[in-house]
């Protein structure tokens, strides 16, 4: 397909839905691109609102694309994200096996290698109301070091 673009529909991730009075979570779409543009939409951006709203009251907050999806920074050093449909979490490496031995946690892979120290935290594992402590984990690691 010389000179076309292909755009496929996938998910990427949970999106927060209300229905019987309940908050659930189900897939948001995605749209990913061939011709080497940006993805229209790389990561859960219902996801990224949540955390969004959980940081909002952090004075030092910067928010930065990166590994595909954003990355949301308190006074410079990186504390949460959102890649894909999962919760990106900075947890230190002290905090790292402690934090991967639980339910629907997994270790962060940017790519090259395995990173101690950072999580992904699957939303349709721990629950909604469980990532509010998830985002509050990072948020503490993060300003926990010296500013940058």
């Amino acid at each position: 397909m010389t000179g076309s673009t292909v755009i496929a529909v996938g998910t990427a991730g949970p999106g927060i839905h209300a229905g019987a009075g309940v908050a659930s979570r189900q897939p948001t779409p995605t749209l990913a691109r061939n011709d080497g543009e940006a993805p229209l939409v790389a990561y859960d951006e219902e996801l990224a609102d949540l955390v969004r709203m959980e940081l909002g009251g952090e004075p030092d907050l910067s928010e930065r694309k990166m590994f595909g999806g954003v990355g949301l920074m308190v006074s410079g050093n990186l504390a949460v994200g959102v890649n894909g449909n999962e919760l990106m979490v900075r947890v230190g490496p002290d905090a790292h096996d402690e934090a991967v031995a639980m339910e629907g946690v997994r270790i962060f892979d940017g790519g090259a290698r395995p990173m101690r120290g950072w999580v992904l935290v699957d939303p349709e594992v721990v629950g909604d109301a469980r990532l509010t402590g998830w985002i509050e984990r990072g948020r503490a690691f993060a300003a926990s070091l010296p500013a940058k």
